[in-house]
């Protein structure tokens, strides 16, 4: 059975970032699918629904510590997100 993901909180930055991110045509392919994924689990959803929408599988793992998408690898691309700590 699929458990709900429990992630901590984003900023009012991190949410407007991954929004921002989320409706780029610009950025790598690759995050632009994290952060949907990522806003997607923040707001609750399933991560079987999110990873249907996002075509992707058991994405969530890596960022229950870390924060919104890898926070270091979106850094090196001119993101404004931090990772958590």
């Amino acid at each position: 059975m699929a458990t709900l993901v429990k992630l901590r909180a984003l900023t009012a930055d991190e949410r407007t970032e991954l929004k921002r991110l989320a409706r780029s045509r610009t950025q790598e392919a690759q995050l632009v699918v994290r952060a949907r994924v990522m806003l997607g689990l923040a707001g609750g959803e399933w991560p079987y629904q999110v990873a249907d929408r996002a075509g992707v599988r058991r994405s969530h793992g890596r960022y229950r510590a870390d924060g919104p998408p890898g926070g270091r690898s979106l850094r090196e691309k001119g993101s404004n997100l931090q990772p958590a700590g």
